[in-house]
């Protein structure tokens, strides 16, 4: 007998990754071809021939039995798997049948609920409503319809409901950007002993801190963090450093506009005007290695002695008196 052997597809499913079950995969199986494949050839001699591969009749009947027997074993596990899996389906199919069921109804509430229930809010953010359409070949009572947004013509303006929703989002940005410089402004206290010494005129003694330590000592605190975080940018690098202390210092002197008109400006910008020469320090000393624009600094010391000269305000007699009176007790 000839042996004819056809390449065999991979098995794709987990019941027949048996190599005893691949050839029958094969969609050109051929069981002729398979049995001679498999079995030895039967030998019609007495005597067994060792040069070919012959077989009498009773050892091929045994191995033929062999294999037959594994067959079965095979047909059986199958059998049993088969009906298994049909009993799943069988019982699945009434919950299938609830759930598609119960999908139906659901899409029918939300098509009511869009067309009636909720029109009337629907119509304030869609001009016009939303109009259900069946598709073709559809009842009404078939969940796949088509919503289509069918916007008034010649209306272009937003309904009233989303210029409201605007109108109330920059509200919102406007209160949290308040409340944050508010924020910023509370943990920024000043020493009262600062604050007596800059609304005085002229002072014979140094004021007395006994009546409000803790004030004082948050104040030191806050003016001490405000130095380090300006060191701490300033540390960063030659000019990201410096950049970034110079906003940090435009910020504070923005704050300090808090306080304008109140005795507390003059102390606080006489403070931001220090942070602001210890940056302008440093950028001299980056330009002077080539790091940062001349240019940048101009016009950063102008920003500064502005600024210095409004926080200060007040000419001749005054200002001399109050020049004195910082050379005596706060030198």
């Amino acid at each position: 007998m000839v042996s004819t052997t056809s390449p065999l597809p991979p098995s794709c499913s987990p019941y027949t990754n048996d190599p005893l079950l691949q050839p029958f995969l094969s969609p050109t199986f051929d069981p002729t071809a398979y049995l001679n494949s498999t079995l030895p050839t039967l030998s019609f001699s007495t005597a067994p021939s060792k040069a070919s591969n012959t077989v009498p009749l009773s050892e091929l009947a045994a191995q033929t039995q062999t294999h037959v027997a594994q067959l079965s074993a095979q047909t059986s596990r199958l059998t049993s798997t088969l009906t298994a899996l049909t009993d799943d389906i069988i019982r699945s199919g009434s919950r299938l049948a609830y759930e598609v069921e119960v999908l139906r109804g659901e899409a029918i509430s939300l098509s009511e609920a869009l067309t009636e229930t909720l029109r009337p809010d629907i119509e304030k953010f869609v001009p016009g409503g939303l109009t259900i359409q069946p598709q073709a070949g559809l009842t009404s009572s078939t969940p796949q319809q088509a919503i289509e947004e069918t916007p008034e013509e010649g209306k272009d303006t937003d309904p009233e409901a989303l210029t409201s929703l605007r109108t109330l989002h920059h509200v919102r940005l406007s209160l949290q950007r308040i409340i944050s410089i508010f924020d910023a402004a509370l943990s920024w206290p000043l020493p009262p002993s600062t604050l007596s010494i800059a609304s005085s005129l002229i002072s014979v003694t140094s004021p007395s801190t006994d009546s409000h330590p803790s004030l004082e000592v948050a104040g030191q605190e806050a003016s001490s963090r405000l130095k380090n975080e300006i060191n701490e940018l300033l540390a960063i690098g030659p000019e990201e450093g410096v950049l970034a202390a110079e906003r940090r210092v435009e910020e504070l002197r923005d704050l300090v506009g808090i306080w304008k008109g109140t005795v507390e400006e003059r102390p606080r910008m006489k403070f931001v005007d220090g942070l602001a020469r210890t940056v302008a320090e440093r950028r001299r000393e980056v330009e002077a290695k080539g790091g940062l624009m001349p240019r940048e600094r101009a016009s950063s010391d102008a920003g500064v002695e502005g600024s210095r000269a409004a926080g200060e305000g007040g000419k001749g007699f005054l200002r001399n008196l109050q020049r004195l009176r910082e050379e005596i007790y706060l030198d």
